[in-house]
């Protein structure tokens, strides 16, 4: 169950999620006590009305897994309609048999003068000692006094790259943050989780002993990455997986770091002395769903050449998975490989609490590979 009241100023906020906690509790009935089980701040900030009102139902569906006090603030320069628009909800979601676990929502919207106020007016709304995650999708203004002031309040920032105008841009600018003096707060990106099946299933292909041999003799990549016909592709989700790749295998830059490779880019590493090359070909295809279709990997096996490969089949949500080592049959796999929706990125977000080596780690070797590749024009 869902209540939701609009009030006229943030003063009045707190008395109305009293009175909606006590609707809440009038309204669960005998034999169904409800239970306010909040584990964190959900700090959000919408580009718009629309926006606010996706982010606060995505939050509200994970009220079970991740019951949160949710706060989504926008910004309305040029609005007359008072100084500030606000909606306080409380919502009720069935948890163990019995009893409701209940959280709440708080949409904030300033206008004109109340701007400069939004930052503390969000702040003082957070539950002290609950871990605070600011969720800011799309163009980050990374030296904002808005955006500065609330991460300096946040346990982590959660943001999407692939939703930023300049994806590779927002990826240098978030390596920047991630060992910046200023920011003591964890960082996390959608585009991380979107990886999660291409880490884990490259991952499986190693765990067998006899491909275990070829994990240290990889010599080729080849990363497919989907792309609108005539549109500049995205290349950020394949620096990430190749920055992964390259930081936990020891892969450093060669020189000249970037080829062009027809319509492709081409990626020269070195393993010790030898030499590992990475393609990352464009896939033009109407439709097309953003983001990685398919990885190769070929290795010098003992006995002969080796080939690992995933190939994601687009609106099917499946995978073929092959492993095609000499002298033996084919390992041919068929996986379950659905695109991750927007709920189902904030959960697997919301699990993560703490700072990531591995993820920032890959992030500074992606950012590097981007900037790289800005600077230095293929030939």
């Amino acid at each position: 169950m869902q209540n939701q009241v609009h009030v006229e100023q943030p003063q009045e906020i707190y008395q109305a999620l009293r009175e909606l906690r006590q609707t809440a509790l009038a309204s669960a009935g005998p034999g169904m006590p409800p239970v306010r089980a909040t584990v964190l701040n959900l700090l959000a900030y919408a580009a718009d009305r629309m926006q606010a009102a996706e982010m606060a139902a995505q939050a509200a569906a994970l009220a079970e897994q991740h019951p949160s006090r949710t706060i989504v603030i926008s910004v309305d320069p040029m609005g007359l309609a008072g100084d500030w628009d606000i909606h306080v909800a409380a919502h009720c979601h069935p948890a163990v048999p019995g009893h409701l676990v209940c959280f709440e929502a708080v949409q904030l919207v300033a206008h004109g003068q109340a701007v400069p106020q939004l930052p503390a007016v969000a702040l003082s709304l957070l539950l002290r000692d609950l871990p605070v995650v600011l969720w800011w999708p799309g163009d980050v203004p990374f030296d904002s006094p808005l955006f500065e002031q609330l991460m300096a309040n946040s346990d982590r920032v959660l943001v999407d790259t692939a939703s930023a105008s300049d994806p590779e841009g927002m990826l240098q600018r978030l390596a920047d943050l991630s060992h910046a003096e200023r920011c003591m707060c964890a960082i996390s990106d959608y585009a991380w989780y979107r990886l999660l099946p291409w880490r884990e299933l490259t991952a499986q292909f190693f765990d067998a002993p006899d491909c275990r041999v070829c994990l240290q003799r990889l010599q080729e990549v080849r990363l497919e990455v989907s792309m609108l016909p005539g549109q500049r592709g995205d290349w950020t989700q394949a620096y990430l997986l190749l920055a992964w790749l390259a930081t936990r295998l020891g892969w450093a830059p060669d020189s000249p770091l970037w080829t062009q490779d027809g319509a492709g880019l081409r990626l020269h590493l070195l393993q010790g002395r030898w030499p590992v090359t990475a393609d990352l070909v464009p896939m033009e295809e109407m439709e097309a769903e953003p983001g990685l279709r398919g990885l190769v990997l070929r290795a010098a096996h003992p006995e002969g050449p080796a080939t690992f490969s995933i190939h994601r089949t687009p609106h099917e949500a499946r995978a073929e998975v092959i492993a095609q080592l000499p002298n033996r049959e084919e390992r041919l796999r068929i996986v379950p490989f659905a695109v991750a929706g927007p709920t189902e990125l904030l959960s697997m977000a919301l699990r993560d609490m703490g700072r990531d080596a591995t993820y920032e780690e890959s992030l500074r070797f992606a950012a590097f590979l981007s900037a790289q590749r800005q600077a230095q024009p293929a030939g």
